[in-house]
């Protein structure tokens, strides 16, 4: 053991492709169709998927990795574990989310997210070395 739990922070990409294998579990579907049917949709993210290699509708919109001489190259996400890190979405679609938890943390929707969640979402866990 590393360390005591909940006495030290420890960022863990497993943890999300766990939730993202229960999400898929208990709902049936692809972790994509999850985002963009409870999440996606209802605050008119058109412009966001988990879902890798894009489809041809957003592939025109993608940014493109460049090796060092400056060339484009082939995007390399293709893995099916996409919550810890595969969100493809543009600065209007963040805004939209961003208003969204706004919203939410003051009372005035609950589309996505009650107030209590994005309240505990907001809420420190513990102190953390800002030197970390």
């Amino acid at each position: 053991m590393k360390a005591v739990p909940g006495s030290r922070w420890s960022y863990s990409n497993l943890g999300y492709v766990v939730i993202q294998q229960i999400l898929e579990d208990v709902c049936g579907m692809p972790f994509d169709r999850i985002a963009r049917e409870i999440v996606f949709q209802p605050l008119g993210m058109t412009c966001s998927t988990f879902s890798h290699p894009l489809k041809s509708d957003f592939r025109d919109r993608e940014a493109m990795p460049h090796d060092e001489a400056g060339a484009a190259c082939e995007p390399s996400m293709r893995s099916n574990a996409v919550a810890q890190g595969g969100l493809m979405a543009t600065p209007t679609d963040l805004a939209r989310f961003a208003i969204e938890l706004m919203f939410a943390w003051q009372g005035k929707s609950d589309w996505v997210l009650s107030r209590e969640m994005v309240r505990l979402m907001f809420s420190k866990e513990l102190d953390l070395d800002p030197r970390m």
